[in-house]
């Protein structure tokens, strides 16, 4: 008898389905999970923002090491080179008709009329920067190349110099102060390093060529935009926003992450997904960081202003991606552990 109602107490045991989790409880936490997905790439990125672009101190020792960048270094001087070499066009040109016109004089002062009847004389732009007379060589302008490679060593030297380095800390924490304003700023954000100029000019005119002592680099060579008016704005209502939520952000995202795990019914299962999450957000957060980056700097249209924008866009992305590198390995971990965990789990019971 009572071997019978042990056989039907398990039977019935057996039969009894297992209890269902509850649909509200899952729907809640994928609700939470995705949100979580969400908030987790903003928070990484509010976080940094937060650390490196508002506070003084970060933003200065982040950037200060830009003012080395050789690949910006070449394009400033590049540019000015060109100017330089602009310059020197146009100062030849102005010998050339000057040429013109006193060989114009002189033929009309040895021939009188007769000198309407002759054949036209050669231009003098067009006899080239010198010209050779019995074994003298007569100079008929300044050599534009030579000037340009001058002009580009020259400012080579100067921004080798503690003030060049000094000019760009003073430069950067201008541009820091226009994204920070609490004040209606508005307009592009560039990059001012016109107050070097006097550096530049007179490495130039202690270069060992007398013509660059009298070149005058136009301001706006030095005077570099590094995003136009519209995104800048942009940036720095992103930026007066991050103030706020610097800190909001993270803290969101971590109770978000607690309450997936809280709220969950088969709580490893839930921690697995909670991981691959993770992964999969700051994957997509990689690619934005990466692909913006890419056209921003389309973006720009000067060769100088690129290789700044680059530089700078390096560095500063350089501790965001790092991040976001780490959290994805951290998802992974995660996802493969919890995994690990349930399948021991289910092997017990």
């Amino acid at each position: 008898m009572t071997d019978g109602v042990l056989e039907s107490g398990v039977s019935a045991s057996a039969a009894a389905p297992r209890k269902r989790p509850s649909r509200l409880r899952s729907g809640t936490a994928w609700v939470l999970l995705v949100l979580f997905c969400i908030m987790a790439p903003l928070a990484l990125v509010a976080g940094w923002a937060k650390y490196s672009l508002l506070d003084t101190n970060h933003f200065e020792a982040l950037v200060a090491p830009i003012a080395t960048n050789q690949h910006m270094r070449d394009a400033i001087a590049k540019d000015v080179g060109v100017a330089a070499a602009k310059l020197t066009e146009k100062a030849n040109d102005r010998v050339a008709s000057a040429g013109d016109e006193l060989v114009a004089a002189v033929r009309e002062r040895i021939f009188g009329k007769a000198a309407a009847m002759l054949p036209a004389a050669t231009p003098i732009a067009e006899l080239g920067s010198e010209v050779k007379v019995g074994g003298i060589t007569i100079p008929l302008g300044f050599n534009e190349e030579a000037i340009r490679a001058r002009a580009e060593a020259a400012t080579q030297k100067a921004m080798q110099s503690p003030k060049f380095s000094a000019a760009w800390n003073d430069a950067m924490r201008l541009i820091q102060k226009r994204l920070l304003a609490t004040e209606d700023t508005t307009g592009p954000l560039e990059l001012n390093l016109v107050p070097f100029l006097p550096q530049i000019q007179q490495d130039l005119a202690d270069s060992g060529i007398p013509l660059l002592a009298k070149i005058r680099i136009p301001g706006e060579k030095l005077r570099i935009q590094l995003m136009n008016e519209a995104d800048a704005d942009a940036l720095r209502a992103v930026l007066r926003t991050v103030s706020v939520l610097g800190l909001a952000l993270p803290v969101a995202a971590l109770a978000l992450f607690l309450a997936v795990v809280a709220v969950a019914p088969g709580r490893w299962g839930w921690v697995r997904r909670l991981g691959m999450g993770l992964t999969i957000s700051m994957v997509v957060l990689l690619v934005v960081l990466l692909v913006g980056q890419r056209i921003l700097l389309g973006q720009i249209p000067k060769p100088n202003s690129r290789a700044v924008a680059d530089a700078l866009l390096e560095v500063m992305l350089n501790l965001p991606v790092l991040l976001a590198l780490g959290m994805a390995v951290v998802g992974a971990v995660i996802a493969i552990a919890a995994t690990a965990i349930n399948a021991r789990r289910l092997r017990a019971a």
